[in-house]
């Protein structure tokens, strides 16, 4: 049948077409390499990470303390009060913490100044100066 005939005749046409612009496109686009080897292995990332120098505040959690809704220019006025509240307190764990870092009770410090052996000339330079200060009075 001819129909048939039109078919087939138009499937041979179409792969033709195919491997011929196949052909054009593999010899267009052909990478030459100075050593003429192609490396099969995946090429190695060129991204270089580096550390940022900002601070970023983050919670308890691990997490960033700023995480959730933002109002533009004081627009939604409940949204800022919670995010000043959450700032105070954020603020408040941070001296807290800090605080708690600095703070030794006295009995420590006795303790670690205790073990502290002073040096003979420092002491009698001090007791020198301190004398001739009486003695200027």
């Amino acid at each position: 049948m001819k129909f048939m005939q039109r078919s087939a005749a138009r499937a041979k046409v179409d792969e033709e077409k195919k491997l011929e612009k196949r052909l054009i496109s593999e010899s267009q686009w052909r990478a030459v390499y100075a050593d003429g080897v192609i490396s099969k292995e995946r090429p190695k990332s060129r991204v270089v990470y580096e550390p940022s120098y900002l601070q970023m505040p983050k919670d308890e959690g691990g997490s960033s303390a700023y995480i959730g809704r933002r109002s533009f220019k004081a627009f939604n006025k409940q949204t800022d009060q919670v995010n000043a509240e959450i700032e105070s307190q954020f603020r408040d764990q941070q001296t807290e913490q800090e605080e708690e870092k600095m703070a030794t009770d006295d009995v420590a410090m006795a303790k670690s100044l205790a073990g502290i052996k002073r040096d003979p000339e420092v002491v009698s330079l001090r007791e020198r100066n301190s004398r001739s200060k009486r003695s200027r009075v």
